[in-house]
């Protein structure tokens, strides 16, 4: 029990042993008779010993034993940042064993796979600040596979033979990696140049992943916060340099990377909007600057991406201007021509005028019209009726329907005939209305407010006008004078500000000279109804109809409405129609009486 509790040296622990050995041996030598029984207890003492070995023996083992013990059992502990970056390698070499087989179908979901776990990683990275490059594992499999893919497509045989599936993996792919690997095309040229990682980028990649690395970055993000939110952003490049510097393919590439950063986390919406606000001004050609004012209004509604709720007034109206300015690019150049099915060619100079086919930009300005239009009537909705400020948002209805008349005029030249009929069916609801945009206006006086419009386009056209010209007299006025004063330029590197800032609050629309409303809003009505009935849809015929029902019957030729109702059977399928154009019947047949 001693030996137990108690642990010896090893010399007393060699000389107990020793003295059992000699007892054990005089003990055998001495009674040859009893060989059997010593036999079977030697036997027992053997089990007994192995299950003490398991017992009370296990606490008598030395400290090297364990030692040696706990390091062939040691578990290993790794952070979740090395996880995920061997779960990063592993994605990459499933990669890797995909391209062997020619399997783009699995190629294309794992590589899905593949840009989630880096944007996981580099969370894990960046705690505090921005998202770190990628690793350089990641672009080696950019590299590979990027080469992979232009040999595949050279291989003509071996596209041939390739499953519909697969193909059309192999085209999605191509179209995907053009635009993903733009992001990294810097880092991508660094690895082709230099293909071999060093030991010293080993070696620090392997400190960075550490879990000492994370104490020492962590305390010093926590002394540098402060100073990280003192220091000013460093201005693009583009901004510094003069616009004549500056070309065509630099524009391009600097469009195409503020497209591939919308959406994304962290982006400023109000700053992608000023800066195509200066690609715009500088863009090397007609074709290129649609293309940037495209942009402009896609990003503008990208600062409310909510379809709940309403957009701002001033947002609306920066919209509205920027589709003016498209439409004046549109009628100046008419080889130039939008299409959503354009697609996007990466040319490095502005295409000539004479061109064979013209000119194709990608875009789609009828969805553009019937998107201001929507949030129009949500901006009349939140807004109280019984204020000025409701009288001024009714105000814009005539500048709404200068530019549905205008991009109506664009699509007659482009013989787009479906979306004339789509934007003659919103005309028509605004002049449906027209006639008590006022509390006070009765069934009397329809064709006066009308008029009174009409009149009040006219003289915003003439103030327009004013001001332009009163602009352009200061403007000379003041080259003139710094001329006589002979005063140098600022330079724009020593400028605090390059490039145009763009205030939301402070925007005036303009009545665009070159619109003229009719003068009979009856015969406008019927042209509106007949491009209709020619052109449209099945529900925009029903909900046309409708409109016109409601204008003959407010006007007070109440037979003529019912008639017009009895004769388009519109009681018949009413039912089966959606919500609106419900409600859109229930008030005309309450308007019918």
């Amino acid at each position: 029990a001693s030996r137990f509790w108690t642990k010896g040296s090893s010399d007393e622990d060699e000389s107990e042993d020793d003295s059992e050995a000699t007892s054990s041996s005089e003990s055998e030598s001495g009674s040859e008779s009893d060989s059997d029984s010593d036999s079977d207890s030697g036997s027992d003492s053997d089990s007994s010993s192995d299950s003490d070995e398991g017992g009370a023996a296990r606490f008598m083992r030395s400290d090297s034993d364990s030692d040696s013990d706990s390091d062939d059992n040691r578990r290993v502990v790794k952070s979740a940042k090395d996880r995920k970056y061997e779960e990063l390698l592993a994605i990459c070499d499933e990669i890797r064993n995909k391209m062997k087989i020619n399997d783009w179908a699995a190629i294309q979901a794992t590589f899905d796979k593949l840009n989630k776990q880096l944007e996981t990683y580099q969370k894990l990275i960046s705690v505090t600040g921005p998202l770190g490059p990628a690793p350089r594992a990641y672009i080696k499999l950019l590299v590979e596979l990027e080469d992979y893919l232009y040999k595949t497509l050279a291989n003509k045989e071996a596209k041939k033979k390739m499953s519909s599936t697969n193909a059309k993996a192999l085209n999605t792919m191509k179209q995907r990696l053009k635009k993903h690997n733009a992001e990294y095309a810097d880092a991508m040229d660094a690895f082709r140049a230099n293909p071999e990682s060093s030991a010293h980028e080993e070696s620090e990649d392997d400190s960075d992943s550490g879990p000492d690395s994370d104490i020492e970055k962590e305390d010093a993000a926590g002394k540098g916060e402060f100073q990280s939110t003192v220091k000013e952003k460093k201005k693009d490049k583009i901004l510094t340099m003069k616009p004549e510097d500056i070309t065509y393919g630099m524009v391009r590439a600097k469009l195409q990377e503020i497209n591939l950063s919308r959406g994304k986390k962290g982006t400023d919406r109000k700053e992608q909007v000023e800066m195509l606000s200066y690609l715009a001004s500088i863009a090397k050609g007609p074709s290129q600057r649609i293309e940037v004012l495209i942009q402009i209004v896609g990003a503008l509604f990208d600062v409310n991406p909510s379809m709940s709720t309403n957009m701002s007034i001033p947002i609306w109206k920066r919209c509205v201007l920027t589709i003016f300015d498209i439409l004046d690019v549109l009628k100046e150049h008419p080889y130039i021509s939008l299409d959503d099915k354009a697609e996007i060619e990466e040319r490095e100079d502005e295409p000539p005028a004479d061109t064979e086919g013209g000119v194709k930009v990608w875009g789609n300005i009828i969805s553009f019209v019937e998107r201001l239009d929507d949030e129009m009537f949500k901006i009349l909705q939140v807004t109280d009726p019984h204020t000025n400020e409701y009288l001024f948002r009714l105000g814009d209805e005539p500048v709404f329907l200068a530019l549905s008349s205008l991009t109506s005029d664009y699509l007659e030249r482009v013989e787009d005939y479906p979306a004339i009929a789509r934007l003659a069916l919103r005309r028509m609801e605004h002049l449906r209305t027209s006639s008590i945009c006022l509390p006070f206006a009765d069934i009397l006086m329809t064709t006066p407010v009308y008029n009174a419009m009409r009149k009040m386009v006219v003289m915003q056209q003439q103030m327009s006008q004013e001001e332009e010209a009163a602009a352009a007299e200061a403007v000379a006025a003041a080259a003139a004078e710094d001329a006589a004063n002979a005063e140098p330029l600022p330079d724009e590197e020593d400028s605090e500000e390059t490039g145009p800032q763009v205030k939301f609050d402070d925007i005036k629309l303009k009545m665009p000279a070159s619109f003229v409303m009719e003068e009979d809003l009856g015969a406008l009505m019927q042209s509106l109804m007949n491009v209709i009935l020619q052109h449209g849809e099945e529900r925009t015929k029903a909900r046309a109809m409708l409109c016109k029902i409601y204008h003959v019957a407010i006007h007070g030729n109440f037979f003529a409405a019912r008639d017009l109702m009895l004769m388009s059977h519109l009681q018949d399928a009413v039912q089966h129609m959606d919500i609106s154009t419900q409600i859109l019947y229930n008030r005309t047949v309450a308007q019918m009486g």
